[in-house]
């Protein structure tokens, strides 16, 4: 007979995933690379407009590269989905973002669009740290992440920029 989570674990679970997704938003708005590369699997697929990107060290590296060419960007999540699987081992996500951006250059970017994640409970992987999880919640990892923009153009954004606190 196969295993179907009770409702309190997908409850759990939806909040595992959530948190898998606050984090990554975390991750690109301090640059924190090792925040950043513990949000994958080791074989994760990183799907962007410019093709696929494989493996938690090439999306990482992909990351810092990209990011490198910031000096400000955050995201917000605007809303979303979650869909556990029933037996707990996989989720599928829908996340609607808006992201603000100022390049080292000075120009501003403003992007809307939407990300579509499979994720998958972290299981011995080293690069999870357990002494930032909280019991009550697995850590949660993206097995394949595709982005799919729907806007993106100039913004003015004439203000101080300030480094982003670390913790």
């Amino acid at each position: 007979m196969e295993h179907v989570l009770e409702p309190a674990a997908i409850l759990v679970a939806e909040s595992g995933v959530g948190r898998l997704v606050a984090r990554y938003c975390d991750a690109v708005a301090r640059f924190d690379r090792e925040l950043f590369a513990s949000l994958w699997t080791p074989d994760a697929v990183w799907a962007t407009t410019r093709g696929d990107i494989v493996g938690r060290e090439r999306i990482t590296a992909t990351y810092v590269k990209l990011r490198s060419g910031y000096e400000l960007s955050i995201q917000s999540l605007l809303s979303g989905t979650v869909d556990i699987a029933p037996d707990g081992r996989s989720a599928r996500a829908r996340w609607q973002i808006r992201e603000i951006g100022r390049t080292t250059s000075g120009e501003g970017l403003e992007l809307y669009g939407v990300y579509t994640d499979d994720c998958v409970p972290a299981v011995d992987d080293p690069a999870v740290d357990p002494a930032v999880d909280d019991s009550d919640t697995r850590r949660w990892q993206f097995a394949r992440r595709r982005f799919d923009p729907l806007y993106r153009g100039a913004i003015a954004l004439t203000g101080d920029a300030t480094a982003f606190p670390r913790s």
